[in-house]
């Protein structure tokens, strides 16, 4: 893992966790759960009528929804736990979890609920670096060691989009 610097935002998203074996690093979740962004339907380029365009554009993101719904189940049977992200960066996390134990130098691997509709999971293997408590809440500090690229890709887009958001908010409230 190369070791650049990340911005790091709080935030509250869904995650999953489960323990990972020592003989692999990387994540076994597969990118095939996410609905890619290069994959917006098109029709710009086909002569259809504007009607008959809009109802194929909404048929296409009620199936984007159904096919998210399906693949929540998918984590949520494959994963140990459900965890929430209080704070994301490109190179870690910090999480909660209400019925989890967790200790420095364990190895764990994430499914990351960046987005709903588009549904968008991003996939991350850790380790947990500190325990800290927030709250009376354990909060699991995680150095990410395995992320492939186009996963941490998506990570950063996440935290500049929270970054952004953070910054209107501040701005409309002067």
């Amino acid at each position: 893992m190369n070791t650049r610097e990340f911005s790091s935002v709080p935030t509250r998203i869904r995650g999953y966790v489960r323990r990972m074996d020592s003989a692999s690093d990387l994540p076994m979740l597969q990118e095939q759960l996410s609905a890619a962004e290069d994959d917006a339907l098109d029709l710009s380029g086909v002569k259809l009528q504007e009607p008959l365009v809009r109802f194929l554009e909404a048929v296409n993101a009620k199936l984007d929804t159904l096919l998210g719904l399906m693949s929540v189940e998918r984590l949520e049977s494959e994963f140990d736990s459900r965890i929430e992200i209080v704070e994301i960066s490109g190179s870690g996390l910090g999480f909660t979890c209400a019925d989890c134990a967790f200790a420095v130098g364990d190895r764990l691997e994430f499914a990351l609920l960046l987005a709903q509709f588009p549904f968008r999971v991003a996939a991350a293997v850790g380790k947990v670096t500190q325990v800290r408590t927030v709250n009376e809440r354990p909060v699991w500090n995680v150095t990410f060691t395995s992320v492939r690229e186009s996963d941490q890709e998506a990570i950063v887009r996440f935290v500049f989009r929270e970054e952004r958001e953070r910054i209107r908010e501040k701005k409309w409230a002067e």
